[in-house]
């Protein structure tokens, strides 16, 4: 198969120390490898550099059609010819291929033996099967087509759309910057298609209109949460190590031992099942220097500002799943919490039908508008944003570079001047 090829939707710095690949929107790239995980490809840019890319920074094209010759004409199965010149079997696909003609066939032979005397081996050199038409018929004698032998052109379209199911890029695959939302089911929604469940009272999640317009039903009391006492603790005889952490709600008072692969699982529960809420990010994961002192402290104060977070929310608050993850104390019943909330059935589009609307009806101007209002918002916020990013990084290179000398020989002026100070002996008045 060859090398699929994309569209960079977004520009991406990539980190060369990592083996990233950097690229700018609108570059075209060729896919090597899909098979890389946790969402990033091995691609390679036009100017031949290759790296890992983000699969979602990335628009899916097409595959780039194979170059190879036309197909060999099919073994003859007549009579031997009459003794004559050798007929020249040197390939030259520079010369026109004769087309052999089966029309006006006024003998049947039987082609049973000679089929099974065939050798698999003069199969090898035939078209790779994605450009095969599974359809054809074998008994047919007219065959009025314009390609090679009176037959067919091969339909390209068609068989790349009977492959549209397949893992990875076709070339009839559109590509949606919704991909997400559609994924989790948000489109199905949105499109009338969701199953009907029964959602039960204490699962409904209310929508109540305020002065400012429609706002989550707000807590009737905040609570907080603590991360305290990380503590190195192992298993398996001491072969794996990490690090526990104390939670302590203040609903409760009661602790609970979590570590980060926990934080990290409740982390993807949370983006599973509400796909209209802003979950914020965990402390980025560290391979080197996960004992120190200074990390784990650091580790801690980032993950305390995060459940935090999380219990002020006035849905995520309220979830089950949430509720597990800081109550949970025996092992056995954080097993069976986990595997509920792995297979919890209102989670993505499903989530949807448990939000509970408020019964007056919405006004399609005014809706519209803020709906215009937002999109300019996300808009001028995600470019300010790459902008500042862009002129921080350049900062930082500047003063890492350029101006670390310049600030150097000022503070080596300072210095010499404080050295002539010193030689002035005569007293201070």
């Amino acid at each position: 198969m060859s090398a699929l090829q994309g569209r960079a939707v977004y520009d991406f710095e990539g980190d060369v120390a990592n083996g990233e690949l950097t690229f700018q929107a609108d570059d075209l790239l060729h896919i090597l490898n899909q098979d890389v995980g946790e969402g990033w490809w091995e691609a390679q840019n036009a100017n031949g550099e290759q790296g890992l890319i983000p699969e979602a920074y990335v628009e899916i094209i097409s595959y780039s059609e194979p170059t190879m010759p036309p197909p060999p004409p099919p073994p003859s199965y007549g009579p031997p010819a009459s003794a004559g010149p050798p007929a020249d079997t040197t390939d030259n696909w520079q010369q026109p291929v004769e087309t052999q003609s089966f029309n006006n066939v006024s003998e049947t032979r039987d082609y049973s033996q000679h089929e099974n005397q065939v050798s698999p081996e003069s199969y090898e050199d035939a078209w790779d099967d994605d450009w095969e038409d599974d359809n054809s018929s074998t008994t047919e004698q007219n065959l009025p087509g314009g390609g090679n032998f009176g037959l067919s052109q091969p339909n390209r379209d068609t068989k790349a759309s009977s492959d549209s199911t397949k893992p990875g890029g076709t070339v009839k695959k559109s590509f949606s910057r919704f991909s997400t939302f559609a994924k989790s089911g948000g489109e199905a929604y949105m499109m009338g298609v969701m199953p009907t469940t029964k959602v039960s009272e204490t699962d409904l999640v209310p929508i109540i209109e305020t002065q400012n317009g429609y706002e989550w039903t707000p807590l009737s009391e905040v609570f907080s949460c603590q991360v305290t006492s990380p503590k190195k603790e192992s298993k398996l005889k001491g072969l794996k190590s990490y690090i526990a952490y104390q939670l302590i709600p203040s609903f409760s008072g009661i602790r609970v031992s979590r570590r980060y692969k926990h934080f990290d699982w409740l982390h993807e529960r949370l983006e599973e099942k509400f796909p209209t809420v802003c979950v914020p990010p965990l402390p980025d994961k560290q391979i080197s220097g996960r004992y120190e002192d200074d990390f784990i402290l650091e580790r801690m104060r980032q993950l305390t500002y995060w459940v935090d977070r999380m219990c002020k929310h006035p849905v995520i608050s309220r979830s089950e799943v949430f509720a597990h993850f800081v109550t949970c104390t025996e092992d056995k019943g954080w097993k069976q919490g986990k595997r509920r909330a792995e297979k919890d059935e209102f989670k993505g589009g499903n989530w949807f039908l448990t939000v509970q609307a408020p019964p007056s009806t919405l006004d399609q101007e005014k809706t519209e508008s803020d709906i215009d209002q937002y999109y300019k918002f996300i808009k001028t916020m995600d470019d300010s944003v790459k902008k500042m990013l862009a002129v921080n990084q350049d900062s930082m290179r500047k003063h890492c570079g350029p101006f670390k000398k310049e600030f150097q020989k000022i503070g080596s002026a300072f210095a010499d001047i404080s050295k002539s100070f010193e030689l002035d002996d005569r007293p201070c008045k």
